[in-house]
């Protein structure tokens, strides 16, 4: 709960906009609890496609996936995960987690010109 929280707040500092701010909350649903898939379809709808941007798949590399998002455009996608890997780091990650994230931030910050 602390991560969301952090990465909601991140979000809010960043940009300010309630929808992005939602989606913070909700991110790590589809990718860590897809049992919630059909629920967020019906009560958030508008957030449903960019959450599943932001979850990684299981057959693709870290790489790949920041590549997937950065090519789908998706502002909120885009906007979320820097926030997510900025709350991560605050966890004092493994030096490679480290090196990742940080490599990644200023790719997706770019592209949404946070």
């Amino acid at each position: 709960m602390v991560h969301l929280a952090l990465t909601a707040t991140i979000v809010r500092e960043l940009c300010g906009d309630p929808h992005v701010e939602q989606a913070a909350w909700l991110h790590g649903l589809i990718e860590d609890h897809s049992e919630f898939h059909e629920r967020l379809e019906s009560e958030f709808p508008h957030l449903v496609e960019s959450l599943a941007i932001d979850s990684r798949r299981e057959d693709e590399t870290y790489h790949e996936f920041i590549d997937r998002i950065l090519a789908s455009e998706n502002r909120i996608a885009i906007t979320v995960k820097p926030a997510d890997m900025s709350s991560n780091l605050s966890n004092n990650p493994p030096q490679y987690l480290r090196n990742r994230y940080e490599r990644n931030i200023g790719r997706l910050c770019m592209a949404v010109k946070l």
